[in-house]
């Protein structure tokens, strides 16, 4: 952006006549080291060796290619990539789906202890009682689900509606003219 303002800038210094001040020369110098860098960087590397350019200008468009996606290296890439990625998936779900059949023991509704409760040893019961189906934790967050709405029930009793029956009156423990003294 800096480069176009100071081209034009340059040309309506140019078109009108006027003497170029510091500033629009500094701007012409601007755009010629601009235009000499351009030209630096369009220019090969070297002309003698037309073969060796041109091999690797091969392989500098063959790794684009390949970090892209696109060509026949990145189509390599990417079908490699998926097939490593579905035989991750498949080693992991025939080894976590194995250990969790294994694992789950099945609870029957209102039962107290699992099926073959007394074919357990030590660590799997504790792991069925604190972790199973219906072990400690589950009842422990089923209790205190409910408590959550008994809480906010009470509350609301306590706050609008024994005040409202005139059980009770509520009074504001920071009013100083409240205070007995």
């Amino acid at each position: 952006p800096t480069t176009v303002m100071a081209m034009r800038s340059a040309r309506a210094a140019a078109a009108t006549g006027a003497s170029p001040s510091g500033a629009s020369r500094r701007a012409r110098r601007h755009v010629r080291e601009a235009a000499g860098r351009l030209r630096l960087r369009r220019c090969p590397a070297s002309n003698s060796d037309e073969e060796k350019n041109t091999d690797t200008s091969e392989e500098d468009v063959e790794s684009l290619e390949a970090r892209l996606g696109v060509g026949r290296k990145g189509r390599e890439m990417k079908a490699q990539a998926q097939a490593e990625a579905s035989q991750r998936a498949q080693a992991q779900e025939t080894g976590l789906g194995s250990r969790n059949d294994a694992a789950k023991v099945k609870w029957e509704e209102g039962q107290l202890t699992p099926e073959g409760w007394e074919e357990m040893d030590l660590q799997e019961k504790v792991v069925q009682g604190l972790w199973g189906e219906r072990g400690f934790l589950y009842w422990l967050n089923y209790l205190s689900y409910r408590l959550i709405f008994v809480l906010i029930g009470g509350w609301i009793v306590f706050r609008f509606v024994g005040p409202a029956l005139n059980l009770y009156q509520l009074t504001n423990p920071f009013d100083i003219n409240e205070i007995p003294l």
